[in-house]
């Protein structure tokens, strides 16, 4: 290719081919909310050179490199790049393809914690805005047994009733759970959290409870689909 034009741009054509439809599948799976990856166009050539690296290896030098351990490399490379884990590869195909509820990939684990953390940011910090961001547009907040309020605008709503009773609130998400059927976008959460605060008119509190949640997954997002409170201990 560099001494000859015509192997030059055949050579280029089929370097660019392969890294689009690389970056391709990747925006896909970054949209589909099954990687996390910042940039798909570097990633893509990143793991092109790679491959194009390991299969001189593999063709051209005999004993360094057979086909199995080049796939392994390539495996390897390419979960930490996405998010995943070697794990995730296990019988060759992705759990995104099938219909199984189970355990999230690491991808989706940490977009479902970033959800519940920001939540409980914008809780923190009174921002309405913020806090309603998280929710779908027909999603279901319960707070007390038989009252489900629904609606992100209702839902809202009683955010900003709930922040006017306190001077202060921190509220700290101690244990996460989640079930994942990653081919329909949608998942099951268990998140128990630590409240403290301090009414406007009154002593200080604390509130121990758990919230079970759903999420949906819109357009590569995740947002709270319905949470359901569930209180262990309040003073």
């Amino acid at each position: 290719a560099l001494r000859n034009p015509m192997m030059k741009k055949i050579s280029q054509q089929l370097d660019e081919q392969t890294s689009d439809m690389l970056e391709q599948v990747l925006e896909s799976g970054v949209a589909s909310g099954e990687f996390a990856c910042v940039s798909p166009e570097n990633t893509a050539i990143r793991l092109t050179a790679l491959i194009d690296g390991l299969a001189v290896q593999f063709a051209a030098h005999e004993g360094m490199m057979d086909r199995a351990k080049l796939i392994d490399h390539v495996r390897i490379v390419a979960a930490a790049e996405v998010g995943l884990t070697l794990a995730d590869f296990v019988g060759g195909s992705s759990p995104a393809t099938t219909s199984q509820v189970g355990v999230p990939t690491a991808a989706t684990d940490t977009a479902l914690r970033q959800l519940v953390a920001v939540s409980a940011d914008a809780a923190i910090r009174s921002d309405a805005d913020a806090w309603a961001a998280t929710w779908t547009d027909d999603a279901v907040w319960t707070l007390e047994p038989g009252k489900p309020i629904s609606g992100r605008q209702e839902i809202r709503k009683a955010f900003e009733r709930q922040a006017k009773r306190y001077s202060w609130m921190v509220q700290s998400p101690t244990v996460c759970v989640f079930e994942v059927d990653e081919a329909h976008g949608s998942a099951t959460g268990r998140v128990t959290f630590d409240e403290r605060f301090q009414r406007v008119r009154g002593a200080a509190g604390t509130l121990l409870g758990t919230y079970d949640d759903r999420y949906r997954r819109i357009g590569g997002r995740w947002l709270f689909e319905s949470r359901t409170l569930h209180i262990i201990n309040a003073t």
